[in-house]
Parts: C-alpha cells; structure tokens; sequence
C-alpha cells in the first residue's frame, strides 16, 4: 500500500492545535520546548513533521471510523484552525 497523506495531516494538524494551546497556557512547557530545539516553534515544526511522516507512512487505511481519510483530514485542519483562533481571540480579549 502507498503512504496515505490524509491521515498524517489530520494527526499533524490536531497535534500542532494541541502544542500551540499548551505552550500558551503553560509557560514551562513552551521554554522546555525552547531548550531542547532552540526555539518553541522550531520544536512545534520538528514534531509535526515527524508525526505528519510517521503516521502517512505507518496509517494507511483509507477511511478513519468509517469516514473518508480525505475528509476526516479537511474536517481535522479547519478545526484545529479555528480553535487556535477562538482561544487566541479569547486570551487576548480578556
């Protein structure tokens, strides 16, 4: 079987959500990211990365929970998107 992109760019973009929110309401965790890689986006980057290869290469069924790998990962990046910039939107507002 070929490597199935969808699915490591839903893991990718869920996984960067996740890094982003984590690292803005945990100081500690964002300069531990800093320490290891230098800077707290460059690690973001390095373990989306590895994650996005990792799962296209090893997940290479075509449907996630009998939905389509293609629209799963469409629904996964809009998502992860907007919840980055509804929590933005609301740490900074308030």
């Amino acid at each position: 079987m070929k490597p199935n992109f969808y699915n490591g760019a839903s893991a990718a973009s869920v996984l960067l959500a996740a890094l982003v929110i984590t690292s803005e309401l945990l100081p500690s965790f964002k300069a531990l990211l800093a320490s290891i890689f230098r800077h707290h986006w460059v690690a973001k980057g390095i373990l989306v990365a590895a994650v996005f290869i990792a799962l296209s290469l090893f997940c290479k069924g075509d449907k996630i929970l009998g939905i389509e790998s293609e629209k799963v990962a469409w629904y996964s990046t809009l998502c992860s998107l907007a919840i980055i910039l509804i929590f933005f939107i609301v740490h900074y507002v308030s």
